[in-house]
This record gives C-alpha cells, sequence and structure tokens, in this order.
C-alpha cells in the first residue's frame, strides 16, 4: 500500500483534523478543505453512496472515523487498517480508535 500525504501527519497539530481515502491500493491523505468525492488519484476514488473503490475517512485529534461503504466489510476495513499503520509515517496512527460506520474497530 502506498501511503501519499504523509508528511501532513508530520506537520498536522494533534487538534486538526485531516481527510483520507483508502484501498487495497493506496492511502490518500489531505486537508479537509476538500471533498473526499473530489479527490482521485491512479483510478482510486470515492462518492457517494457506496460508490467507487475507496472509502472515506477522517482523522480526529481522538479517533479515526471511516465511512461506511457496502463494498467493504468490517473485516476487510479491519485488514487494511492494520497495513496502513505499519507504514512510514502513517506509524503516528496506531492505536488510535478507529470507528467503521457503528462499529468500533
Amino acid at each position: 500500500m502506498q501511503i501519499i500525504g504523509a508528511e501532513l501527519l508530520e506537520i498536522r497539530t494533534g487538534t486538526e483534523t485531516l481527510k483520507f481515502i483508502l484501498n487495497e491500493k493506496v492511502m490518500l491523505l489531505f486537508y479537509p478543505t476538500n471533498e473526499h468525492r473530489n479527490v482521485r488519484i491512479d483510478g482510486t476514488f470515492y462518492e457517494d453512496d457506496s460508490k467507487g473503490n475507496a472509502v472515506a475517512g477522517l482523522i480526529m485529534e481522538s479517533r479515526v472515523e471511516i465511512r461506511l461503504h457496502r463494498g467493504f466489510s468490517i473485516e476487510r476495513i479491519r485488514s487494511l487498517w492494520e497495513v496502513a499503520v505499519t507504514q512510514g509515517t502513517a506509524k503516528a496512527l496506531k492505536g488510535m480508535p478507529v470507528q467503521y460506520g457503528a462499529t468500533l474497530l
């Protein structure tokens, strides 16, 4: 998995929110001034109503929230997250509570 925008984790203040899209190929981090549905890279994209091949998420001060997507099971999300947080700067997210829909992973 490629982590793009990981430098944002290094310069992020503890209270600053970041957004991301995530699938098996990539975790793309970006500022909340952009909408998830407007961010695309190398065929990876999120769209409302469970369209697209990636999930949308928020990294907040003390937790991570991932929007429910009909194409992604809880097990798949858990596996993706475990891979993502072993990559470089994204290791800083390891141990943060992650909520997928109504489920705390």
